[in-house]
């Protein structure tokens, strides 16, 4: 299968992944997954928490946020070397993304 995209697709939704990071099978791994959307306020704190109660990796499906939520979740992916982010892109979400920018 192609890493860069997970094949689910819904109506126009298709699934793609962002990160490149390796997924081990580990059955003691504590895993969280989650969905957001403009999460960029509390994303941090968040992680923060759910690390410090043991979670070992993190499942983000962003659900079209146009703030800088798929960034900060990139950037702990990179510093983590644990996190998956997949997005959930919509055909439409690149030109309500550009819209938001060009209004910012």
């Amino acid at each position: 299968m192609d890493r860069g995209r997970c094949g689910v697709e819904a109506g126009k939704r298709l699934m793609e992944r962002l990160d490149n990071l390796a997924i081990p099978d580990r059955a003691e791994e504590i895993r969280c997954f989650f969905v957001g959307r403009n999460e960029a306020p509390r994303l941090p704190e968040f992680l923060e928490y759910h690390r410090r109660l043991g979670v070992d990796r993190f499942f983000f499906v962003d659900n079209g946020s146009i703030d800088e939520s798929v960034e900060i979740a990139l950037a702990e992916a990179k510093r983590n070397k644990r996190s998956l982010i997949v997005a959930d892109i919509l055909e439409e979400m690149e030109k309500v993304r550009e819209g938001a920018e060009r209004a910012g």
